[in-house]
């Protein structure tokens, strides 16, 4: 049983996920915080807000190699700077160094650290660690809707997996009943969904019909002629990325949308960042309901997902797994698009 990745697996993943964008923070912490140190594909990197806009530095001093991440943001001739907190060598937000405090002379242009392409949405900080970015962010149409109420959960703790099996574990169906008993599946009512799933404008798109219980992300409770006793049959079209899924949740009620972006601090650890989406039931006083539910759910995934190993999917020919290709259809099409595009 293969329970360790090779330096060469985990080479080969961080090189094929810094073509594409990924969350990093809160934009509101760090407009807040104006610094937050974060890890990125195994990289440290320093996220700022200077200026008025978001930039990503690699989070170490030219000098002495000193964290920039504990030093200051602070002014030069105008300008906004970090300053580093051993010598106080400044640089900009595009990592060129513009003041040594210790000399008296033009700085070379040379004198700079790498820094990366960073953009805000959904209420995100994201980065690109490679400036030819493969990718867009992807869509959340519910985000702009007014129609739909939103919730956003951000996770303060890591998730000790990779965010490929984070992305994988979201969409595969068949577990419902086992983990989320009583909330999203029945282990009296095993579902044998039909998956039809295909490729459509740089997506993976899955759409599935499934029998679930009645609660919040299924029907409106507030409803005082539902039979809360029968289950109730909902309609999933999940749009996936490499890092993302979208889950669009059809019922009698409307529709219920659980956006997930996973960003990879390292091979075998992750954060993941939830956005929710209702357009049914939209009190904001019921908003801690949903949280908590999700939250339920969430902690439930999260003890099976660190329990699997090796942390990062290896591929289809080391025939470590055994998929059974018409329940297990869409995380299949996910594994053999991962293999397709290089990343492992």
């Amino acid at each position: 049983m293969i329970k360790t990745n090779t330096v060469y697996q985990i080479e080969k993943f961080y090189e094929g996920m810094k073509k594409y964008w990924h969350p990093v923070c809160s934009f509101k912490k760090l407009k807040y915080k104006k610094i937050i140190p974060i890890q990125l594909l195994g990289e440290q990197i320093v996220i700022l807000f200077l200026q008025g806009e978001t930039a990503a530095l690699l989070d170490v001093c030219k000098h002495y190699q000193a964290q920039l991440s504990l030093g200051k943001i602070d002014k030069f001739k105008g300008n906004d700077c970090i300053r580093c907190p051993y010598h106080g060598w400044a640089y900009d937000r595009f990592g060129k160094c513009i003041d040594i405090p210790q000399i008296n002379k033009i700085i070379s242009k040379n004198i700079k650290v790498p820094s990366y392409q960073t953009c805000e949405k959904y209420g995100i900080v994201w980065v690109c660690l490679d400036h030819n970015s493969k990718s867009e962010i992807p869509d959340l149409p519910e985000y702009d809707d007014g129609n739909y109420r939103k919730i956003n959960f951000f996770e303060k703790e890591t998730t000790k997996t990779n965010v490929l099996r984070m992305i994988m574990g979201t969409l595969d169906n068949t577990h419902f009943p086992w983990v989320h008993g009583g909330i999203l599946g029945s282990k009296g009512k095993i579902n044998q969904s039909k998956n039809n799933c295909n490729f459509e404008n740089n997506y993976l798109k899955v759409i599935y019909s499934i029998e679930q219980p009645n609660n919040l992300v299924t029907f409106d409770q507030s409803d005082q002629l539902i039979d809360k006793s029968k289950s109730v049959n909902i309609k999933y079209t999940n749009y996936v990325t490499i890092n993302t899924i979208r889950l669009v949740k059809s019922g009698p009620s409307g529709n219920y949308s659980i956006w997930l972006s996973s960003c990879p601090n390292t091979f075998n650890e992750s954060t993941n960042f939830w956005i929710f989406s209702r357009n049914y039931d939209k009190s904001p006083k019921k908003d801690k309901d949903y949280l908590d539910l999700a939250k339920t759910v969430r902690l439930q995934d999260k003890v099976v997902i660190e329990s699997q190993t090796p942390k990062l999917l290896i591929p289809f020919n080391s025939k470590i797994g055994i998929p059974i290709m018409s329940s297990d259809k869409p995380i299949i099409e996910y594994q053999k698009w991962i293999e397709k595009l290089g990343i492992i």
